[in-house]
């Protein structure tokens, strides 16, 4: 059997790609890092190349035909295109309520609206279809009751059915401070500001030179040398308050090296960056979570026979399986440097994937989970 990802697989693969990136990317980087094309596109001949683009093409078509709205440009007609997909175009409308007789003529594509009434009587509907045992579309009923009073918690009036929403990172939060930091990077002026640790849970004063600006993981990074310490450090730029630039001299109070590269930054995870050391630490991936760790290439893969023992499936965590079902779990190393945004990674996957080494971090994901539970109890 083909080792090559299903049809299906390279277009889920290539929906997550583009919908997590904000700036459109090429084809060639689309070809360079997804699973379904990547080892033809690096490592394949001429004539591989020329079967990925034609694959790619009719993936792109495909997409279209299911109503996928992807955006293709170029900037002229020698560059290569560029693809981009928006969040507003691909995601369900926003639902809002209207009181009384507001003006039409003001909604917008993106939404659609309610009145009161209709509310109601839409919410009590489906909440009579998800109480009939054994309706067929009863699973549809309860994810249209979960979309509507997660759009309009307030408006239905009841705690039962609200969901707790933390909101996502928002870049124009620290436009201020990316702007600050630019300005420090042209003028070789250190940078003063107050950085906010969460793993000590402090605030503590620092003044850096900044070499530059790293995005990763839908973050960013300020890249700095700390002389205080005589080290590169790396601060995330919306735990930064109070920023400014220090010094008034024409003259740049520092310089960065003719030869400075933040390559070794590039294409690293969260917990993959910081100044702690490495710490190997191994997870059991469910499916179908399995199978993409697997694909996807996530961390590295640990056979059955490093350390544990061969048991039950069920008996988990620590322990693989072997036989008919094996393919249905995957357990894979990862180098940690960072525990918390690694932890929170896998809490993310909601118990399909489970560290099973080392017992200390074992331990910190299990009162992760619980404080969770707590907060939104």
């Amino acid at each position: 059997m083909s080792s090559q990802p299903s049809k299906v697989a390279r277009l889920l693969d290539l929906l997550a790609f583009l919908s997590t990136r904000r700036f459109p990317v090429s084809g060639a980087e689309l070809l360079s890092q997804l699973p379904g094309y990547r080892d033809s596109w690096v490592d394949g001949t001429p004539l591989d190349r020329d079967s990925v683009r034609r694959k790619f093409e009719r993936d792109k078509r495909e997409l279209r035909s299911l109503g996928v709205p992807l955006k293709v440009e170029t900037k002229d007609a020698s560059e290569e295109s560029l693809y981009s997909l928006r969040d507003r175009d691909f995601y369900l409308p926003v639902l809002e309520i209207v009181e009384g007789t507001e003006a039409v003529s003001t909604q917008r594509t993106s939404s659609i609206w309610f009145s009161p009434a209709d509310l109601r009587m839409v919410v009590d509907g489906l909440r009579s279809v998800v109480e009939l045992p054994g309706f067929p579309l009863r699973r549809e009923a309860r994810a249209a009751l979960r979309k509507l009073t997660f759009d309009l918690a307030e408006a239905t009036g009841d705690d039962e059915y609200r969901v707790v929403h933390l909101p996502p990172f928002d870049p124009h939060h620290v436009r201020e401070t990316l702007e600050e930091i630019t300005a420090s990077l042209e003028e070789r002026r250190p940078l003063g500001f107050e950085y906010y640790t969460i793993g000590a849970d402090r605030r503590e004063e620092r003044s850096v030179h900044p070499r530059g600006l790293l995005y990763q993981g839908s973050r960013w990074y300020l890249v700095a040398w700390d002389p205080s310490r005589g080290a590169e450090r790396l601060f995330r730029v919306d735990r930064m308050s109070q920023v400014h630039r220090d010094g008034s001299s024409p003259v740049p109070a520092f310089e960065i090296p003719a030869d400075y590269s933040m390559d070794h930054l590039r294409r690293r995870d969260p917990w993959e960056l910081g100044e702690a050391e490495v710490e190997e630490v191994d997870v059991l991936f469910r499916a179908p979570l399995s199978l993409l760790a697997e694909r996807n290439r996530w961390g590295e893969p640990v056979e059955s026979g490093e350390g544990y023992e061969t048991a039950s499936r069920d008996n988990l965590p620590g322990v693989l399986s072997e036989g008919a079902g094996a393919r249905a779990f995957a357990l894979r190393r990862f180098q940690v440097r960072s525990p918390g945004p690694f932890l929170r990674w896998i809490l993310s996957h909601g118990g399909r994937a489970r560290i099973v080494a080392p017992r200390s971090l074992t331990e910190a994901a299990e009162a992760m989970r619980q404080r969770v539970l707590e907060v939104h109890r």
